[in-house]
């Protein structure tokens, strides 16, 4: 089927013809330019046709101090001029044939829109063709006439490679709160074929074995994730982001059991949307019932327990105490992330401003030290309750000087030392006001490279000690 694209002037009309909408690398693109005078042309160049090929990058960096990157080159641009010996053209319609054939080695017309991935956001890459003819003409109705057509370059269907079955396995050692170990977990996946394309499904089959651990399992996620490769982009000899196509779920084996189970994950063509995150719980850890959800950019928590007997006012009572307190504070968390908290600014007795910065490790074993600035806020609930709302705000309204200083020499075995910025949310609510009250601790942060994993387990800590502070020690060693 032709594709057409025409422009009409005072002088005329300029349509461009293409015999196909798609073509393969190595095959002639052809069609025919037509131009309709209604009166004598002069042109100041004879009339030419212009096939190109343009790829363009774009993303912005997220943080406190966001910045749009943009790259754009032209990697293919070849000229086809149609009347080499003539820049007149007489009044009435004119027919003008042209073909090229195109390189052997050209890329695929590509489009992704909107990929988060780390610190990368609305990631935008295009892979464009289009033939473009133009007539500018020497006359005071029009300066010039021309047309554009856009035609997409697909691969051979004789590129996918061959495929042959897969088998990965990997064991661990589970620990409980990263001390007690509760014995080793083998995974083995198997899959018949290592190469597929768009709409066909990857089946998987799954082995867990969980016969020499004292853990249940409780659920088994397979994510389809894609890579996207970008490479000399600017000062940058490559950058890599990764994105959740889609993701699959089944329940785990109990503690001693070996499950096997068959699981399947379409490949979606042309999926741009942003990857569901889903929720998983966890069970109970003395009492504090635990659900998570994580993708590879946020992770979020939220843990609920009832008190007996514990009224809302009192929890609440006791818990502003601590957070109204740095130093108190401070004891909740873990040794090892060498947190700091400076109470900035007291709005009021209920709106209070902190200075938190911690420490985190990533995969490459560097040391990264992270900044944010909270507004805690007190609010009374409807049911008789309370909420606390720790909410993230823009460092650049506040002014600080020394809060954010620390010694700059590393630790041993450390490697670089980065310093990031970034913005939590989180709310403490007990309630309803009564005998029994429930107490939820929720929020989100970012993850940092590798540190979603660290964080489920130090929010487990967390309230574990913030019980101990509001109602006495969960664990009583005997006389």
């Amino acid at each position: 089927m032709a594709v057409r694209e025409s422009s009409e002037g005072v002088s005329g009309r300029l349509s461009l013809d293409l015999a196909r909408r798609s073509y393969a690398p190595g095959e002639v693109l052809s069609g025919s330019v037509s131009l309709s005078a209604l009166e004598q042309i002069q042109a100041r160049e004879p009339l030419t046709v212009v096939v190109q090929g343009r790829e363009a990058v774009g993303w912005d960096d997220g943080g406190d101090c966001p910045a749009t990157n943009a790259f754009d080159k032209t990697f293919l641009k070849h000229k086809i001029v149609l009347t080499p010996d003539s820049t007149s053209y007489s009044a009435g319609d004119s027919l003008y044939p042209f073909s090229f054939q195109l390189p052997v080695g050209l890329a695929s017309t590509f489009a992704l829109e909107n990929v988060y991935s780390g610190s990368m956001e609305r990631l935008r890459v295009q892979v464009t063709y289009e033939v473009s003819v133009w007539l500018t003409v020497d006359s005071e109705s029009v300066a010039y006439l021309q047309a554009t057509q856009e035609f997409t370059v697909h691969a051979p269907p004789t590129i996918t490679p061959p495929a042959r079955a897969l088998e990965v396995s990997t064991s661990e050692t589970v620990h409980w709160l990263c001390c007690l170990d509760r014995g080793s977990l083998q995974l083995v996946v198997e899959t018949p074929r290592d190469a597929l394309v768009a709409g066909e499904a990857v089946s998987l089959t799954c082995r867990v074995n969980n016969s020499a651990c004292k853990a249940p399992v409780s659920c088994l996620s397979v994510d389809l994730v894609e890579e996207i490769a970008l490479r000399n982009v600017g000062e940058r000899p490559e950058l890599v982001a990764t994105r959740v196509l889609s993701s699959q779920q089944v329940a785990g084996p109990a503690a001693g059991q070996i499950l096997e189970q068959t699981v399947e994950v379409k490949v979606v063509e042309g999926e741009k949307q942003r990857p569901e995150r889903f929720a998983h719980p966890t069970g109970e850890i003395c009492g504090w019932r635990k659900t998570r959800t994580a993708d590879r950019s946020f992770f979020s928590f939220a843990m609920h327990k009832t008190f007996y007997r514990a009224s809302a006012q009192h929890l609440m009572t006791v818990m502003w105490q601590i957070m109204s307190n740095p130093a108190r504070w401070e004891k909740l968390y873990s040794p090892v992330i060498n947190i700091r908290i400076r109470l900035v600014q007291r709005v009021d007795k209920d709106n209070l401003v902190f200075f938190h910065d911690y420490c985190a490790m990533d995969a490459d074993n560097d040391l990264t030290v992270l900044h944010c600035m909270y507004l805690v806020s007190k609010l009374p609930t409807a049911n008789g309750g309370y909420l606390v709302l720790m909410r993230g705000l823009d460092r650049g309204r506040l002014v600080m000087e020394d809060l954010a200083k620390r010694d700059p020499a590393p630790a041993e075995g450390v490697g670089e030392t980065l310093e990031l910025w970034t913005n939590n949310f989180c709310w403490y609510a007990v309630g309803p006001g009564g005998r029994d009250t429930q107490a939820t601790l929720s929020g989100m942060t970012p993850s940092l490279c590798t540190n979603a994993y660290f964080w489920i387990s130090e929010i487990v800590q967390l309230v574990l000690r913030c019980e101990k502070e509001l109602v006495g020690p969960v664990f009583t060693l005997p006389q």
